[in-house]
């Protein structure tokens, strides 16, 4: 039986992106105990990017990195978070995560509201110069009613337009298809070691994946070239359920 109770430090200790193939490592380590790297392919190869662009990439991939990081970080609940952030990125991560763990936590009966800190040294802003991309925009498409009523909303003003998913099933491919619009599949693999973990007893369940899925588009925005992101979301959807 894992013990998820003795690991003093979650690190988030760095990503890598490989222009040639396209594809980012996110690389986490839970004290000297297990290292993690996720994988994330834009299935773009040989990206050309300018400076600003390499600029902005950089700040989505370190958003990515942290947001990505609750997949692990959950599994045995390590009492600090090691990270390089600002005050302002500080509150916005352990808002994410405190938010975006709570079903987790509520779940498997725990409490993780005073419990997650990121650690900061300053409050400097990220350098964030602009660049120019191309008017069109990115819609992501989960097979459901939501995004479809979007993308038909838009075909109808003549939208330049192209589907975006992440990891999709057979429902949402076959939607991509009947749309006869083109799309981005993107590929996201987690480190095998979760499966691992979890058959030994960590612990396991939602994370905050809507935001995980939406920095992913962030990125793949520069990368293709798109100056806009649509993501639907129906209005119930907003409510919560439960008070905890």
């Amino acid at each position: 039986m894992l013990k998820t109770t003795q690991h003093q430090n979650f690190r988030f200790d760095n990503f890598k992106f490989n222009t040639q193939n396209s594809v980012l490592e996110l690389n986490y380590s839970i004290d000297d105990t297990w290292h993690f790297t996720e994988e994330i392919n834009f299935n773009k190869p040989n990206i050309e990017l300018d400076k600003n662009q390499q600029t902005i990439l950089n700040n989505i991939f370190q958003t990515l990195h942290i947001l990505a990081g609750t997949s692990y970080y959950k599994t045995v609940l390590p009492e600090s978070l090691v990270a390089d952030v600002t005050k302002n990125q500080s509150a916005f991560f352990k808002k994410i995560y405190e938010n975006g763990l709570g079903e987790f936590a509520y779940r498997n009966n725990l409490s993780i509201k005073d419990k997650i800190n990121f650690p900061s040294t300053d409050n400097s802003k990220p350098n964030t110069p602009e660049t120019n991309l191309k008017r069109r925009s990115i819609v992501l498409i989960g097979g459901g009613k939501d995004s479809l009523v979007s993308i038909e909303s838009l075909r109808s003003i003549h939208e330049d337009i192209t589907l975006l998913a992440v990891n999709p099933k057979q429902p949402i491919l076959d939607c991509i298809e009947k749309s006869g619009l083109p799309s981005i599949i993107i590929t996201r693999k987690l480190d095998p070691q979760l499966t691992n973990l979890n058959e030994q007893g960590a612990y396991n369940g939602h994370v905050p994946i809507t935001s995980i899925i939406s920095t992913i588009a962030l990125a793949a925005a520069i990368i293709y070239d798109y100056d806009t992101i649509i993501l639907s979301n129906e209005r119930s959807a907003s409510e919560a359920t439960l008070h905890h």
